[in-house]
């Protein structure tokens, strides 16, 4: 198991692929994120504040599926890290279920697992979950390739939700399917496209996604 622990994911997990986290580093993240809409499976509850979704109290087993270290910076427009950002993610789990009531009927979830969870960041601008990849699924009639969907917000910066999706040979084919990944303006999908990297615990996969925020 990949620990929790924000500082170990990250030195563990994201800076094995060259991506320690830095100034340098996050000032890749620098220009404005592509904004998306929350889709129809933003969490229908309350959103608890934590990092690992695999694995949750008061269970035995781990969640289903591959295990993704997922992480990144969030940074200002003069690519300085931001503390007391909140990021939020929400996803599909390794069969391509949500956990909210348009998706599926609940026994068919995975119990193990959380599907949506945020944190905050702290001084380094760092923040780090521990996931599954998620599935691809369709949804009225649509093929929706992977993706995690993210919701950014901080107090003194305007608020924004976005998603990332994942290189592959069979993520990129599906994506030419994804009738909402492809009304996304052209010049703005490249962004929304990470690589998935070989993580160093329990045969995870690791990715990192950095964030820019606009003052209000």
């Amino acid at each position: 198991m990949v620990s929790c622990n924000r500082r170990q994911f990250i030195s563990q997990s994201i800076g094995i692929c060259g991506l320690a986290v830095t100034g340098r580093a996050a000032a890749l993240a620098c220009g404005s994120n592509f904004a998306t809409d929350s889709g129809p499976f933003y969490p229908a509850e309350d959103i608890p504040e934590r990092s690992n979704l695999v694995r949750l109290a008061g269970r035995v087993e781990s969640a289903r599926g591959q295990l993704l270290a997922l992480g990144g910076v969030v940074v200002d427009a003069a690519c300085k890290p931001v503390s007391g950002v909140y990021v939020e993610i929400w996803q599909a789990d390794s069969q391509g279920n949500y956990r909210h009531p348009r998706s599926v009927d609940s026994d068919r979830l995975d119990s193990n697992f959380g599907y949506f969870g945020k944190v905050r960041t702290q001084s380094d601008g760092a923040y780090a979950f521990t996931t599954v990849m998620p599935s691809s699924y369709k949804f009225a009639g649509l093929i929706r390739a992977a993706h995690i969907h993210f919701r950014v917000r901080h107090p003194s910066y305007q608020d924004y939700v976005t998603e990332v999706y994942f290189a592959g040979d069979q993520d990129d084919l599906l994506r030419d399917q994804d009738r909402v990944f492809q009304s996304r303006p052209q010049n703005s999908r490249a962004q929304l496209i990470v690589s998935l990297q070989q993580a160093i615990a329990d045969n995870a996969i690791a990715c990192r996604f950095d964030l820019a925020l606009t003052a209000k």
